[in-house]
C-alpha cells in the first residue's frame, strides 16, 4: 500500500484502520508509518500518528522498538495530536524498565505544562502511574504533582487521577 496517498484521502477512522490492517505484524511496513510521522508536512505526520494508536490497540509488540524515540521526541511535535497519540502509547505499552527514568521525565513535563491538552496530560499521567505501580517510592510526589494539577484542570483530569489513586492505593 501506497501509505502517503492513502493517508492523503482524508482524516477518517476508516482510513486509519485500513492503513493499520495493510500494516499487520510487518514492523518494515510500520517503519514506512514512523518516516511519514517524522518527515512528511502536514497533515500527514497527525494522520500517521492516528495509525500508531490503531497499531497500539491490535499490536503493540511492533510499537516497542520505537518507544525510546517517541520519548527523545515526544516534546518536538507541535501538533497536539500527535503528542497526545504518542502519550497513548506511552500510556499503553508495558515500557522496559531501561527507559523508566526518560519516561518519566517526559511525561511529567508533559502532565505539569500549562499549555498541554487535557487529553496529552491524563495519558502522561497512566505513564507515570504504571511506572509508580512497579516502584511504589515514587507514589508521594507522584499523587504531590497530581495535586498541584487539580485545581487548574478539567473533570476527566479528576476522573483519571482519580483512577490512579485507586491503582496505587493512594
Amino acid at each position: 500500500m501506497d501509505y502517503i496517498t492513502e493517508l492523503s484521502k482524508e482524516h477518517s477512522l476508516a482510513v486509519t484502520n485500513r492503513v493499520a490492517k495493510a500494516i499487520g505484524k510487518d514492523s518494515s511496513e510500520l517503519k514506512k508509518i514512523i518516516d511519514i510521522l517524522y518527515n512528511e508536512k502536514a497533515p500527514l505526520p497527525v494522520r500517521a500518528s492516528w495509525v500508531l494508536t490503531a497499531i497500539q490497540d491490535k499490536q503493540p509488540e511492533l510499537l516497542e522498538p520505537f518507544i525510546p524515540l517517541f520519548l527523545d521526541t515526544i516534546h518536538r511535535f507541535t501538533a497536539e495530536g500527535i503528542r497526545r497519540h504518542i502519550a497513548y502509547v506511552l500510556a499503553e505499552q508495558e515500557i522496559d524498565e531501561n527507559y523508566h527514568g526518560e519516561l518519566l521525565i517526559q511525561c511529567y513535563k508533559l502532565m505539569n505544562s500549562p499549555k498541554e491538552s487535557v487529553a496529552v496530560k491524563v495519558h502522561a499521567m497512566q505513564a507515570i502511574a504504571n511506572v509508580a505501580i512497579k516502584n511504589p517510592d515514587l507514589k508521594k510526589e507522584f499523587k504531590a504533582a497530581i495535586e498541584l494539577q487539580l485545581p487548574q484542570t478539567t473533570a476527566a483530569f479528576h476522573a483519571r487521577a482519580k483512577k490512579v489513586y485507586k491503582d496505587l492505593k493512594l
